[in-house]
């Protein structure tokens, strides 16, 4: 689809992280055709002469991102970390996830307070196979992304988004048999 290019040299640097200035660029770009420049600063630390104003521009426009609570800067230049990047790509798309708002039982070692604030993306994310967890059935939702970790999860998304309602239906199957199998590896029957 276009959405993540790869660098002058001819590679992709899979293994590279994304920052949060990156992030919204890859999520952004699928979804308009055009990009008006900023013309003024969407958040204190984004000027409108950084490469990335229009993105962030166009993502605050439209409810993804806001600015740090303290300070009210967007942070550009810090790692996105697996959950910050669901909620935008989720919100970006406009997927309802208000049905995983409150769940009752945990589904990853490594997720076990079901409170915090980005619950409900991770839980939508684990269902409709956007994310698999590890061996070890651990997420680890403070991770910073890889361009390959951002690319398989905007893939994926837009692979649903564009299957329709069966995609949907496969996306959810196909998770649920991961989890089956990573049971059954665990011997946790």
């Amino acid at each position: 689809t276009g959405v993540i290019q790869g660098y002058e040299d001819g590679t992709f640097r899979p293994n590279q992280l994304v920052n949060r200035a990156e992030a919204v660029k890859i999520i952004f770009e699928p979804l308009f055709e055009t990009f008006e420049d900023a013309t003024e600063n969407p958040f204190p630390d984004v000027s409108t002469d950084l490469w990335f104003a229009k993105y962030v521009k166009k993502a605050k426009d439209n409810g993804v991102v806001s600015g740090d609570g303290d300070t009210g800067n967007f942070a550009g230049a810090r790692d996105v970390n697996h959950v910050e990047y669901l909620k935008m790509l989720l919100l970006a798309y406009s997927i309802d996830v208000s049905a995983y708002e409150n769940p009752t039982t945990t589904i990853y070692n490594d997720v076990t307070d079901l409170t915090q604030w980005f619950i409900k993306y991770l839980y939508y994310a684990s269902e409709t196979n956007l994310i698999n967890s590890d061996a070890q059935n651990n997420v680890y939702p403070g991770k910073s992304l890889t361009r390959a970790e951002v690319a398989e999860i905007t893939f994926r998304l837009i692979s649903n988004v564009e299957g329709g309602e069966r995609q949907l239906l496969l996306s959810k199957s196909e998770a649920q048999m991961v989890r089956v199998l990573q049971f059954l590896q665990n011997n946790d029957i």
